[in-house]
């Protein structure tokens, strides 16, 4: 900086330092509700602390139950990465992390995954028999998800009190 002087006061100089610092960023780990054992995006936002706005083409790298995945963030600053949800039924949680660069902080966020249980399709195929003569029963159980037949599980039948497993 400098001062040139005037009438009453001798000129002068001197220098200073700017010392910038990263601004703050928020990264934002959204919640995911997924059926066990499929597949999840995990998506988080990053979004500068001062003005509001997302950072656009940023790193991202998730991690969630020993897997790490690495993505960019789009034009509003999300980032997504695919993972399969686990195939016991509870919360778990994933971690986003951007790593900072020469203008922003780093953070992190945590996000939940709530890994819920798979819906089913029973259909029981009917029957016609005489009166009082015995008959068997079947039916058909198809996961609700995928449409595709659930084999290995037991299926009770229940007719006139009585209750048989197949």
């Amino acid at each position: 900086a400098s001062f040139a002087g005037s009438l009453s006061y001798a000129g002068s100089s001197n220098t200073g330092s700017v010392v910038q610092s990263e601004r703050r960023v928020n990264l934002i780990a959204y919640a995911v509700d997924v059926s066990a054992g499929r597949s999840f995006s995990a998506q988080a936002q990053l979004i500068d602390v001062l003005n509001g706005a997302a950072l656009v083409g940023s790193t991202v790298t998730f991690t969630f139950q020993g897997t790490t995945i690495t993505r960019l963030t789009d034009g509003v600053g999300v980032a997504t990465a695919a993972f399969t949800a686990p195939l016991t039924v509870g919360d778990y949680q994933y971690v986003a992390t951007f790593p900072g660069d020469a203008n922003y902080s780093a953070t992190s966020g945590t996000g939940t995954v709530h890994s819920k249980l798979r819906p089913t399709s029973l259909t029981p195929f009917g029957v016609t028999v005489p009166a009082q003569d015995p008959f068997g029963a079947s039916a058909r159980l198809l996961d609700g998800d995928t449409s595709g037949a659930v084999a290995g599980r037991t299926i009770e039948f229940y007719f006139q009190g009585v209750t048989q497993t197949a």
